[in-house]
């Protein structure tokens, strides 16, 4: 999922890809968010390079 996010893609063409729904993909998102204890979604992506 984060190299979806990294290559630019969004939720939804990365949810039709790994075949789940987009809110699936934004909640996976979210905890990884939680668990690495960055606030945005652009802090996660500097994270994830």
């Amino acid at each position: 999922m984060l190299q979806g996010r990294l290559a630019g893609d969004a939720l939804d063409v990365i949810a039709e890809r790994l075949h789940l729904s987009a809110k699936t993909v934004s909640n996976h998102q979210t905890r990884i968010r939680q668990k690495q204890g960055v606030g945005s979604g652009e802090e996660l992506l500097r994270y994830a390079q």
